[in-house]
């Protein structure tokens, strides 16, 4: 709070600046611009745009709320771990690609070359009929399989991928999606085959059954896929203390039209249903809200980035301490991943990108997040080539060495602008969760097309400004050439992925027991009907039948193909 001389001599010397400038500048027909939520900017900001934020809102790194981080010495501590991701055809195919990846230099953390980050870490994309539920030979998988993510449908296709790696020293996410509860299950029975206890494992999903509002694909209707979401949860804190459970994913909603206002304020409302879904069977506020990962979206303004994440962090400290009495450090301060957005690298022109995703791995940085997934400049046309996943890393490499950018934690802390951007972007995602409360909270709104409806105002308003040119995306609606010259060396897909992937589930299913596989599906159909009829009582009781399944050598496609009858499958909005 500026005191009462001090705050009148910043207004004096405001009042001289805005006399001198109206004087010596004249801006016709000059329109106040505005950001991606909406908030005006100003042309400077000084003191008097920050005199009302208390000090203890923005404090130190590592202390609550962590609106500049978790780490009290940021990157010096411990460097961003490098999520860049990657799948393709068959595990042998993506562990190709894995290797070479580490051949880049690659490391779990950038710049690290310890023990703890000597493997590069495993952020696998599946496929979309595994990320659907569906096994390699299914009708609905045709022409479809490993083209744009690995292939799983069995125990023997994980066993193609890790081989002989050390699974207790890997840090792995699969990005799946319907199958969560089935490709845990399946990794567990795996990993106990080779000789491990899941205790050991790093091993997560992002489990966002809640996304079906903005991924655009049939899935679980809301009032299951919350229950299957704490039964992750579940099974996770009671049996794999190392892992996280659940991704509150911003990311996938920017891509589809929300504003960074509705991202902070849409993610947190999910993580507050499924909050208050934990707490209905019994388990630890801490214990929960700790283990959860905010996947944000990174846009080409900086300043709005930056303050988003700042304001996001301040928002879920705040409300994880407020409303759960939460104490834990950690389940105030949860890991924050970003990636660099798709929606800002277009087909056009594809070299620009380049220069984008430089620009938007440096606005992860600047926000300080524990992790930074950039992009490759290509994938609006194809899987990412080696030349382009190349400059990738090198992309989170040069800018960890060669820039001294990582020396200082929140470097743009205590900037008249960032501060005061960062607490109105924290006021109106505040104002939004409100609204979502009054609403019966963040699956009512999936239920009701409420998020829907809101998702398609904003893209709306996006297109309409690119289509007059008030948003201008060069080579695109801007200084664009009437024919591209820049020719890139684009990824070939391999249509034989498809007939390996298909002939190795055939070859799976004709070398098991048959009717001992029928009889655990029977099992679990019987044991998902009743965590359905029973739930909350019955949390914990699903998560054992899809194991017993996956024993019986049960593929991903078949015991998802159990769960869609009992749960039920298809458009809720």
């Amino acid at each position: 709070m500026l005191e009462k001389e001090a705050r009148a001599h910043i207004v004096r010397l405001k009042n001289i600046w805005e006399k001198e400038c109206h004087e010596k500048i004249r801006i016709e027909n000059d329109q106040t611009p505005t950001n991606a939520s909406g908030i005006e900017l100003k042309p400077v900001y000084s003191p008097l745009d920050i005199e009302g934020l208390e000090l203890k809102n923005i404090g130190f790194p590592g202390v609550h709320p962590f609106t500049r981080g978790a780490a009290p010495l940021g990157y010096r501590e411990l460097p961003w771990m490098m999520r860049t991701g990657f799948g393709y055809g068959t595990g042998k195919d993506t562990k190709e690609r894995w290797e070479y990846l580490k051949k880049l230099g690659m490391r779990l953390h950038v710049g690290r070359e310890d023990s703890e980050s000597e493997y590069p870490k495993f952020n696998i994309l599946t496929d979309l009929p595994h990320q659907r539920g569906y096994d390699a030979d299914d009708i609905e998988a045709r022409g479809r399989v490993g083209d744009c993510g690995l292939s799983v449908s069995t125990i023997e296709d994980l066993d193609l991928l890790f081989g002989d790696l050390p699974l207790d020293k890997l840090n792995i996410t699969f990005i799946t999606f319907d199958p969560t509860l089935t490709l845990t299950a399946m990794f567990a029975v795996f990993a106990q085959q080779q000789g491990y206890n899941i205790s050991q494992l790093k091993m997560q999903t992002p489990h966002i059954l809640y996304g079906q509002w903005n991924w655009d694909t049939i899935s679980f209707p809301p009032e299951n896929a919350l229950k299957m979401m704490v039964e992750n949860i579940n099974f996770r804190i009671k049996n794999m203390p190392l892992t996280l459970h659940t991704s509150v994913s911003g990311y996938n909603m920017v891509q589809c039209g929300a504003t960074p206002v509705q991202e902070v304020a849409f993610t947190i409302a999910v993580a507050m249903a499924i909050m208050d879904a934990c707490c209905k069977v019994g388990l630890d506020p801490n214990e929960v809200a700790s283990r959860f990962w905010y996947h944000a979206h990174l846009g080409m303004d900086i300043f709005e980035e930056v303050s988003k994440i700042r304001a996001w962090r301040r928002l879920w400290a705040k409300t994880m301490k407020e409303r759960y009495g939460c104490t834990d450090p950690r389940a105030l301060s949860i890991f924050v991943s970003s990636m660099t957005g798709g929606l800002s690298c277009p087909a056009q022109e594809p070299l620009n990108n380049i220069i984008r995703l430089t620009i938007l791995t440096l606005a992860g940085v600047l926000a300080g997040v524990d992790g930074i997934w950039t992009a490759s400049y290509d994938e609006a046309l194809a899987i990412p080539s080696k030349e382009s996943v190349q400059l990738a890393v090198r992309t989170q490499q040069i800018l960890y060495h060669e820039t001294n950018i990582p020396a200082v934690t929140d470097p743009l802390g205590g900037s008249y602008y960032v501060e005061s951007l960062t607490a109105e972007i924290e006021k109106m995602a505040s104002e939004l969760i409100t609204k979502i409360e009054g609403k019966g909270g963040a699956f009512k709104c999936w239920a009701s097309g409420w998020f829907r409806m809101e998702l398609e105002r904003s893209a709306n308003e996006l297109q309409e400004k690119l289509n007059t040119g008030e948003k201008v995306v060069v080579g695109v609606n801007k200084y664009r050439l009437e024919k591209d010259t820049q020719k890139v060396n684009v990824f070939k897909h391999d249509p034989s992925y498809e007939q390996d992937a298909v002939d190795r589930v055939k070859h799976f299913k004709a070398n098991r027991d048959t009717r001992q596989m029928e009889m655990a599906l029977e099992d679990l159909s019987d044991a998902t009907e009743k965590f359905l009829a029973e739930w909350p009582a019955s949390c914990g009781t699903l998560m054992p039948s899809i194991i017993k399944a996956v024993e019986a050598s049960a593929t991903c496609g078949e015991i998802q193909g159990v769960l869609r009858k009992k749960c039920g499958y298809g458009y809720t909005y």
